[in-house]
């Protein structure tokens, strides 16, 4: 018998509770639920050392601050309602409540459950040593298209929580996993390398624990009550591409947020906003836009959309997946280049005035702090702007739009470390280290 896998790319958080805190019902038991748990973290722990084999050569890379996986009831029952539906398709993410995703079937019925749990694993994983993952370990949609993307949510390093399914259907055994934090940002890094943790500082969590022996930092507990679901009224839900993937939710409380990396490698540099047309060339003027030099073709989406004069976010799909920050004055007619300045500084200055926590990372907490613009501006990953200024009957309207846009939920706003000082540390492909600024400057 031959077993198939899809999965799916998301994103989010939840839950603590272990498998013997779960009901036994629609044939799962603690055997099942153990084999799920421990043969995640059995591969997790593989890679961590660095003993997995890679396709492309020799092992992956270790992983310095690789996550424990721990089991969890409600992740499990969200699983197992959708799977008895015996669907070998991607249910939507709003019914996973953002949760990723991980499918398996066998034309085999009434497989055992402890088995299928197993194969169902170990068949998600080897897609590592059968297709390979590039030794940069970074999730781009060629090395997604690889087919790597059962193996990359096995071992994404901040998924934390699990919950699993196995269903004797008429004519297959199904299983399904769920997980949180989802993984598979496109853009983001699988997991952080490094030597794995030597000590519970190591980890750079908050009350992590490092488990020496596996490799593996130990998260605290979380309660799947609290932790479970992302707000409704705060995330906007792209569609997927016909690929089998889909994209992350973000907040939209005047910032919104696209794809960006999750993580926190050895070599942290911002990177510098590209100048952009041929090499740095400028934009027509049009629209009352003087002439800037970054991307014209987001700063003509972007006045497209200011142009109607509403202070509100328009869609995702209309902003064809960019972030997008707005300001407005009161003032009408106001000096297109101070709006310009003004509107910068007014979205930087929510760092001094909300603050962020030293961890740099935008949790939802964080961004209900209210630097939702803040982070946009700051987002490492972010190295496109285009920017309109329109004079409306009742304010002068200022809008950005970024790519790569910013604010994934969980991830880090930059990658905190000392700036670049040769172009190597900038561990980004053709990038230049501008020492004077302290950015690094992207290829065009």
């Amino acid at each position: 018998m031959h077993g198939i896998a899809i999965f799916a790319l998301v994103a989010l958080l939840t839950t603590s509770g272990w498998a013997s805190l779960c009901p036994d019902k629609d044939g799962m038991s603690d055997e099942v639920r153990k084999a799920f748990v421990d043969k995640h973290n059995e591969y997790r722990t593989l890679v961590a050392k660095g003993k997995a084999k890679n396709k492309l050569g020799g092992n992956a890379p270790p992983a310095a601050r690789m996550l424990k996986m721990s089991y969890d009831c409600a992740i499990e029952e969200n699983m197992m309602d959708y799977a008895k539906q015996c669907k070998f398709a991607h249910n939507s993410y709003k019914d996973r409540n953002g949760w990723g995703q991980n499918l398996y079937m066998t034309s085999g019925r009434n497989v055992n459950k402890t088995r299928a749990a197993e194969n169902s694993v170990s068949a998600w994983f080897s897609e590592l040593e059968h297709k390979g993952v590039p030794k940069e370990n970074r999730l781009t949609m060629e090395v997604f298209n690889r087919g790597v993307g059962h193996y990359s949510q096995v071992v994404w390093q901040w998924s934390k929580k699990v919950g699993c399914a196995v269903v004797w259907c008429k004519d297959m055994t199904l299983v399904g996993c769920e997980y949180a934090q989802a993984g598979n940002y496109l853009g983001s890094l699988i997991y952080e390398i490094g030597e794995p943790c030597k000590e519970d500082k190591d980890c750079n969590c908050d009350k992590c624990k490092c488990d020496r022996e596996e490799a593996l930092c130990i998260p605290p507990q979380i309660e799947a009550s609290e932790r479970s679901k992302r707000p409704e009224s705060k995330i906007e839900r792209p569609k997927r591409p016909e690929s089998k993937i889909e994209r992350p939710k973000r907040p939209d409380a005047k910032i919104e947020k696209s794809k960006r990396p999750d993580s926190k490698p050895a070599s942290p540099k911002p990177y510098i906003v590209e100048f952009s047309k041929d090499s740095g060339s400028m934009c027509p003027d049009k629209n009352g836009m003087s002439d800037e030099s970054y991307d014209c073709a987001i700063e003509e989406n972007m006045m497209n959309y200011a142009k109607k004069c509403k202070f509100a976010h328009n869609s995702y799909k209309d902003r064809n997946g960019w972030g997008q920050n707005l300001y407005m004055t009161s003032g009408r007619n106001v000096n297109k280049t101070r709006a310009a300045e003004n509107s910068v500084s007014a979205w930087f200055s929510e760092l001094e005035r909300k603050g962020v926590p030293k961890e740099n990372r935008l949790t939802m907490e964080v961004f209900n702090h209210g630097v939702g613009h803040y982070s946009q501006v700051v987002w490492q990953w972010s190295n496109k702007v285009g920017c309109a200024v329109v004079w409306c009957k009742d304010m002068t309207l200022v809008g950005c739009e970024y790519a790569r846009a910013g604010n994934y939920l969980g991830s880090l706003i930059y990658e905190i470390g000392e700036p670049c000082k040769e172009d190597k540390d900038c561990n980004c492909d053709k990038c230049k280290c501008d020492r004077e600024e302290a950015l690094c400057i992207p290829p065009q």
